[in-house]
């Protein structure tokens, strides 16, 4: 044991309800609210000092699971499983490091979940995607406890003198003597792309404008979003089933981002693709692709990579994938939940992985290891997060090599659920020349500096040491 190994005193969870500025299209559901939790862990090292840490996340897995946010009853058992978890966690006695003390309640999270879908009454039982997502403000809290009981940027604490274990423990011995400090940068990028989710319900253009919009100050259509943040990086959402919608959006879209662009005096455009639905074998893909090469080969270019273009149980549907992954980088994404999923992924041709800090800090950089090690590609989204788990994510991202910036859509889907931590860190929620800034994150812990953030719950938690 290092006098740096943390032991969990108290895990407590506060749950709000949020309401997206306007309905969230998400495949076939359609999102309007969710609850967004948040978790405070109390920790002592082996120097028996005390310190709290927290980490946020929305209760909703609308991604990989859009029929769990329409059902109360799942949402009520989301949040039975967290309470759950943190009562876990609290009765954990063990010290380690916040890896080793998640990587033990990963264990867990299985009958948990399948407790709390039994005293809920779920009728199809909690998804793993969903209790994944639920336990990554515990995993996220340990982690900023960790730093801040130490004294430490969090990340500072992922090399020998203070793990209690080389990669090997965790990936295979040929990550003997490897650690965790040696795949991620030293210090935040200060600054990082953005990635605007342009969603296949989204308008493209200004007019004609609907009746039924927000108007509350923020933009309304992709132009419009352009000109506010002087855009670089556009994600496009397909459909995945209707292969002439598919490819005419693709270069609608393509086509009014450089028309805004050129307004702007600025050339510079990057796109990635998604789809809200399977596109089932990859042969849907590489048609779209070369039905776009053909009518411009300049926006077929500007595709960086593709994100799951393919059913999301990776085990059940044994598509190979390099014919298409030849053409673009194709990246695993709501397939991707353990290390076997990896590994699969990698032997049926696909090129990397989107990585969620919703998914937990401790897999994250554990994957993040793996990639760079193999030499593949990986990029790193937020699912719609926002406030405290936006910062979180951007601090994160700041540390990673990955593809060209970030998805970070959270506070402009929930802008209410961000005022105090928008507030506190104006840069990392406003986007200027494509990208948000991160000189305001640092200090102990995940850098979220929770003096500066004026958020009740914050402000009336008991200090440390009480």
């Amino acid at each position: 044991m290092k006098d740096t190994d943390i032991r969990i005193r108290e895990a407590e969870a506060h749950f709000t309800n949020e309401r997206a500025r306007k309905p969230l299209w998400t495949g076939s559901s359609v999102v309007s609210e969710a609850a967004c939790c948040h978790v405070r862990v109390r920790v002592e090292n082996g120097k028996g000092a005390v310190e709290d840490g927290w980490g946020a996340a929305l209760l909703a897995d609308f991604w990989p699971r859009p029929s769990m946010v329409a059902e109360h009853a799942g949402q009520a058992a989301v949040r039975c499983f967290v309470e759950r978890l943190c009562a876990e966690a609290a009765d954990n006695n063990e010290w380690g490091h916040p890896i080793d003390l998640f990587v033990e309640l990963e264990r867990r999270l299985d009958p948990l979940a399948t407790v709390a879908a039994r005293d809920c009454r779920l009728a199809v039982g909690l998804p793993y995607h969903a209790a994944l997502v639920a336990s990554a403000p515990v995993d996220a809290a340990l982690h900023d406890a960790f730093g801040k009981v130490n004294g430490i940027s969090t990340y500072e604490g992922y090399g020998p003198g203070y793990m209690d274990h080389d990669l090997a423990y965790y990936l295979g011995s040929e990550f003997k003597g490897r650690w965790l400090d040696g795949f991620i940068r030293p210090a935040m990028l200060p600054e990082l792309p953005v990635f605007h989710v342009v969603g296949d319900h989204d308008r493209l253009r200004a007019a004609p404008e609907p009746p039924d919009e927000p108007h509350d100050g923020l933009p309304e259509s992709l132009d419009r979003w352009i000109e506010w943040g002087n855009l670089t990086c556009l994600k496009l959402e397909l459909r995945g089933t209707d292969l002439d919608w598919d490819v005419n959006r693709l270069l609608e879209t393509y086509a009014v981002a450089r028309e805004t662009q050129a307004a702007l005096g600025r050339n510079e455009l990057y796109l990635s693709v998604g789809s809200s639905n399977p596109c089932g074998p990859p042969d849907y893909m590489i048609e779209m692709l070369e039905k776009v090469r053909e009518a411009s080969p300049e926006a077929h270019e500007r595709i960086l990579y593709i994100e799951q273009p393919a059913e999301q149980d990776i085990h059940a549907c044994h598509h190979d994938m390099r014919p298409l992954s030849r053409i673009k980088p194709i990246l695993i994404d709501e397939s991707l939940i353990t290390m076997d999923d990896f590994d699969l992924a990698v032997e049926w041709g696909w090129s990397g992985i989107a990585l969620k800090s919703c998914w937990g800090q401790s897999m994250a950089l554990l994957f993040v290891a793996k990639c760079e090690a193999m030499g593949l590609s990986y990029t790193f989204q937020d699912v719609t997060n926002p406030g405290l788990s936006l910062l979180h994510s951007t601090g994160l991202a700041a540390r990673l090599k990955s593809l060209n910036g970030f998805e970070a859509n959270g506070w402009p889907d929930f802008p209410a659920a961000s005022g105090p931590e928008r507030a506190a860190h104006p840069e990392v929620f406003h986007v200027r020349d494509g990208k948000v800034r991160t000189g305001s994150l640092g200090g102990s812990g995940l850098g979220y500096r929770m003096e500066r953030i004026q958020r009740p719950i914050f402000l009336e938690s008991k200090p440390a040491g009480v």
